[in-house]
């Protein structure tokens, strides 16, 4: 199976940079998951405990999860991580 990428917007903790944490998922686990399973998934690989990025935090409450891609008809979706879940931004 083939890995691809989600980007994660690190704008919690009132972050005044535009960083950006790239958080790999495995394609072949997460095809059939729902958008909140999708999320969760985002959320927990991307803690350093999984997958540690030097001079990155984990993602936390207050960030946000892009999904899809740009170019797509359908376009990119993004999501804030919340305390309890996730919320899409409009």
């Amino acid at each position: 199976m083939s890995d691809f990428q989600v980007e994660v917007e690190l704008v919690g903790f009132n972050a005044e940079s535009d960083e950006i944490r790239v958080v790999t998922l495995d394609e072949g686990k997460t095809v059939l998951l729902s958008t909140e399973d999708m999320l969760e998934e985002v959320f927990k690989m991307g803690q350093n405990d999984f997958q540690p990025q030097i001079d990155k935090r984990s993602v936390s409450v207050g960030d946000v999860i892009r999904l899809g891609e740009k170019d797509s008809p359908s376009g990119q979706r993004r999501f804030s991580v919340t305390a309890f879940g996730f919320k899409e931004i409009k």
